[in-house]
């Protein structure tokens, strides 16, 4: 009997990249976490540094053991205990913290061999606190913070060891299996990368490139980090509101999903916007405030914050630029139309703001403002027919006439009319599916034909 072997599938440089990735932003919510669970031990651990020297002699130095239990059983854990006794002004005094952290409580990268270089009987330099000579350590400031350092380094490279590991041995795997799965994998691959091209995602991930060259996503990071830490504090830290073995624990488990939603979404705004910058080295250092002034919203003006036209100019590069970095991986037809259309808001209308008519079926008349072509096409009406009126004289001067033609050949198509008066202009077909961005050139275009009038148009 032949047995079948499964097909490994294929993992592609974007596989490896959004591995990386999501381990990368595992590592940092579990830092903050693990920061914010003992960063009032930490203030306090480097508060020690200006603690005073003192001679003492150990007493007590073995390896202990703490267990906790739970209802899934019982965990023990080996730490250091070493007691020593000293003199401040003639007094005796007796203490047993190596550092403030508790370490029986997890060994946060300090070592059982401390036993080992404290032997019972041997004399050590402690160091006390001249105002409380009741509170002494081992090791004071930075010192007693650097083993968590380091412990936190290790546990982060052993994650990426074993990540990277994985995704060699499976790489391996795919290249060692036989012939007949390993081409199986490979149509596989293609055919997801043929779906992943139509599923839209390349233009969602362009939306975010409007925040780069931009502070905020930057300030974003550092508040979201900032609250992570303190919800973190009130959860888990040493002053902390809530406990888990209270009544208060839904509400604890509750606050700490709120608190993580403030850091991952500033976070993977901060990436996001990154990825756009890295596609123009000289600019990526350039970071521009958002400014607030008059905005279009539904029509209407209104105040609100928007990226500075040098952060626009310069988000329409990146755009163009990683478009072109990234044409193999993605639908090019739906990307360069969601980019010329994220351009469009760029492109502001001379003289500013201004009202403009449309004339709805034939019947409704509404009026708008705008400040830039993509506000203008934003505030197109949802209707199959319509007439957008680019001058105060109306039907008697120049307008765009839209009518929706339905689908042809699977996609959908759009007839716009350049019209002066009842003159016909021009008249141009759009497949709105794949060449959308048609429509800003043919609005574009009639915007300036209008600027060739004799009068101010935009009056």
């Amino acid at each position: 009997m032949i047995m079948d072997i499964s097909v490994i599938p294929k993992i592609g440089k974007s596989n490896v990249k959004e591995g990386l990735g999501a381990t990368s932003i595992l590592i940092i919510i579990v830092g903050i976490f693990i920061v914010g669970s003992e960063v009032g031990t930490i203030i306090q651990q480097l508060g020690t540094s200006d603690w005073e020297e003192i001679p003492a002699t150990v007493s007590i130095s073995e390896i202990r053991e703490y267990e906790s239990c739970g209802e899934d059983g019982c965990n023990s854990n080996d730490y250091p205990y070493i007691r020593y006794s000293y003199f401040v002004g003639g007094e005796s005094y007796s203490n047993d913290d190596i550092v403030l952290f508790d370490l029986d409580e997890g060994n946060f990268g300090f070592s059982i061999s401390l036993v080992d270089q404290h032997p019972k009987g041997s004399e050590v330099t402690a160091y006390y606190n001249p105002e409380n000579p009741d509170q002494a350590v081992l090791m004071k400031g930075f010192s007693g913070v650097y083993p968590l350092i380091v412990y936190l380094g290790e546990i982060i490279i052993w994650v990426y060891v074993a990540v990277v590991t994985f995704l060699i041995v499976w790489k391996i795997l795919f290249h060692i299996q036989p012939a007949g799965n390993r081409k199986k994998a490979e149509q596989k691959y293609a055919d997801d990368e043929d779906d992943e091209k139509r599923d839209n995602r390349p233009p969602l991930k362009l939306m975010f490139s409007s925040l780069a060259f931009n502070r905020a996503p930057r300030i974003w990071a550092i508040v979201g980090s900032t609250i992570f830490l303190i919800f973190t504090m009130m959860v888990f830290g040493p002053y902390r509101r809530f406990d888990f073995a209270d009544s208060n624990f839904p509400f604890a488990l509750l606050y700490f999903l709120c608190a993580s939603t403030c850091v991952l979404l500033p976070l993977l705004a901060l990436f996001t916007a990154r990825s756009f910058e890295k596609t123009l080295p000289e600019h990526s250092h350039k970071r521009y405030k958002l400014v607030y002034g008059d905005t279009m919203f539904d029509g209407q003006k209104t105040k609100g914050w928007d990226s500075g036209p040098e952060a626009m100019e310069l988000q329409a590069m990146a755009r163009s630029a990683w478009i072109k970095k990234n044409f193999d991986s993605m639908d090019m037809d739906e990307a360069l139309n969601a980019s010329a259309w994220m351009d469009s808001r760029g492109k502001k209308l001379e003289g500013g703001a201004r009202t403009f008519s449309v004339l709805i079926d034939g019947s409704t008349e509404k009026e708008f403002q705008a400040s830039s072509v993509g506000q203008l096409l934003e505030n197109m009406p949802d209707s199959d027919e319509f007439i957008l009126f680019l001058e105060d004289t109306k039907e008697k001067g120049r307008q765009l006439e839209f009518s929706f033609l339905g689908d042809k050949g699977g996609d959908d198509h759009l007839s716009i009319k350049e019209l002066l008066g009842d003159e016909l202009i021009r008249e141009e077909i759009v497949n709105v599916e794949r060449n959308s961005g048609e429509i800003i050139d043919f609005v574009e275009e009639t915007l300036r034909n209008c600027g060739t009038d004799e009068e101010d148009w935009w009056n």
